[in-house]
């Protein structure tokens, strides 16, 4: 189980190397929890350059609001879930009966779902931005772990630092779902 002050530290496990912050968010946008990189909020990725206000000092930075970043990224997650359900019912192999015993194929993969359906779940979703990367994974069927990351982040580590982390936190979600 996942307690509220655990979420934290929790996320801070992924932050480092790049990666600036990780937040906690569900599928409705609301923000569980946060962590931010210490050395990542002086001159890292995703600050806002303020230059048209002559009253505002010149190194001016604006705090990025996480809640707002999880509301966005909670949205554009959702959009894509749905576009990916809506191309899974226009593939025609999914229409075509599936074996009884699904043998493997010649790639050495099989079908995942039932009856040969690949799951129509998002697993991992990278957005790359003039900023900075954007990286997504669901932990569930209403929570995103999120990551904010410098452009120089190589892609694999990102997707396998959310990968891990959201295993871990779906695993959590479940034990509390399962109690009475």
């Amino acid at each position: 189980m996942i307690r509220s002050r655990r979420i934290p530290p929790l996320l801070s496990r992924v932050t480092g190397d790049g990666i600036t912050s990780a937040l906690l968010v569900t599928s409705d946008g609301e923000l569980l929890g946060t962590s931010t990189a210490a050395s990542s909020l002086p001159g890292g990725a995703f600050q806002a350059e303020e230059k048209e206000n002559p009253n505002s000092p010149d190194s001016a930075e604006l705090p990025i609001d996480m809640a707002a970043v999880g509301a966005l990224v909670a949205e554009v997650a959702a959009d894509y879930h749905r576009l990916g359900n809506e191309l899974q019912l226009l593939d025609p192999r999914g229409m075509q009966p599936a074996p009884v015993v699904a043998s493997p194929q010649p790639g050495g993969s099989t079908p995942s779902g039932v009856k040969g359906k690949s799951s129509s779940s998002l697993k991992c979703l990278i957005v790359e931005l003039d900023m900075g990367l954007v990286g997504v994974a669901s932990a569930g069927s209403d929570c995103y772990v999120v990551a904010l990351a410098e452009p120089k982040v190589e892609h694999g580590m990102l997707k396998a630092r959310l990968t891990v982390l959201a295993a871990h936190v779906q695993e959590a979600l479940s034990q509390l779902a399962e109690q009475p």
